[in-house]
């Protein structure tokens, strides 16, 4: 029977940095989250970037997109937080209106500003502070540490571009197209400050007392209701969810060609029923007949839209691909593993462990 750990400390084997920023151009070599997503891929230490613009559409999905309907997601807010709540770092190269309400909507849940960097033009090279005074005392403020982000200016390439008589604006270039010796020491500093490691813990709790750290895995069982209730960070789900993909009967069910909402529900029933196994492992219960419920921390998403969510955000981190193979129908595919996975996976198969029997001595479910 498999089961995961009571307890056990991993190494993360992947720094993922969410990069966001507003007209993303996907063929234009200049446009800096192109620049920003190779320079990660050639001197962060593990790092994969990832811009949903790359990958995913609201539209149906096509060969070269995939829909957020075929993982149950409608909205940019619950999308941008989960990605957030997934992602080691989250850089947002901050210079229009947009990015201020991304960053306002991200930097208010205290569990995404510590992760989060704005990356900024200097004021003088396009004659304008981008950090207002509101996002200067929300975020950048000495006084409110719990919320406060990390800053990093550039200078760059300028070209000034007129709409009308009265209406102009700057568009901002890296200098020669690359990040200046300068600006790499800033970034790679913040990028590889991530803790190395995360520990994980399953904890039997009365539910009004259910914590709030991303390395305690609550559970509450309810005999009433027949339920177990769960609660869980994105973090802790990502990791448990990545080590399912070094499960060799997994790996192949999901190679094989299917819509992708099947792949989703498979590895969430696979999912749940590990979770299910393992606290009746640790409890001592037979828990044949319960339910599971799982909430995400911080977030408003389902377990399923979760899930969902974690295999797109592989695929745009380039760790996986859902490859199309049926030309007529492009939300069949099936997943190929890439080398980098499957050794960083590998790493994660020590959050498992089989057994027969319970921790009391029963036999296990």
């Amino acid at each position: 029977m498999l089961v995961f750990k009571k307890e056990c400390q991993i190494h993360r084997p992947f720094n993922i940095v969410f990069l966001c920023g507003s007209q993303f151009s996907r063929t234009n070599e200049r446009d800096k989250r192109n620049i920003l997503q190779e320079y990660i891929k050639q001197n962060i230490s593990n790092g994969h970037a990832m811009i949903l613009e790359q990958n995913f559409q609201f539209r149906p999905t096509t060969k070269s997109y995939l829909s957020y309907d075929e993982i149950f997601l409608k909205g940019l807010a619950e999308i941008e937080q989960l990605t957030s709540l997934y992602a080691d770092k989250v850089l947002i190269v901050h210079e229009t209106n947009s990015t201020a309400a991304e960053l306002g909507m991200l930097a208010a849940n205290r569990t995404l500003a510590p992760k989060i960097c704005v990356l900024t033009p200097d004021g003088l090279s396009v004659e304008g502070d981008k950090i207002g005074g509101f996002i200067e005392l929300a975020f950048f403020n000495k006084n409110a540490m719990e919320t406060k982000v990390h800053l990093v200016r550039y200078y760059p390439d300028t070209e000034l571009h007129r709409f009308s008589a009265n209406k102009m604006d700057y568009f901002t270039f890296f200098h020669e197209d690359k990040i200046g010796p300068n600006l790499s020491w800033e970034l790679k500093s913040f990028l590889e400050s991530a803790p190395k490691s995360f520990r994980f813990s399953f904890r039997k709790v009365r539910f009004e007392n259910a914590s709030n750290s991303e390395e305690s895995i609550d559970y509450k069982i309810v005999p009433d209701s027949r339920k177990v209730l769960v609660s869980l960070s994105a973090s802790a789900l990502k990791y448990q969810l990545m080590a399912l993909l070094s499960v060799d009967d997994i790996k192949k069910t999901l190679w094989k060609e299917k819509e992708i909402r099947e792949h989703v529900s498979y590895l969430e029933d696979k999912y749940r029923s590990i979770v299910k196994e393992t606290i009746s492992h640790i409890d001592g219960q037979l828990l044949e007949e319960f339910k599971i419920e799982c909430t995400i921390k911080h977030s408003t998403c389902s377990l399923r839209q979760a899930i969902g969510y974690f295999l797109y955000f592989l695929q745009a981190a380039r760790l996986i691909e859902l490859k199309q193979s049926d030309k007529k129908t492009p939300s069949i595919r099936k997943v190929s593993f890439s080398k980098n996975l499957d050794s960083g996976s590998a790493m994660l198969h020590e959050l498992f462990e089989y057994t027969d029997t319970t921790e009391f001595g029963r036999l296990g479910i």
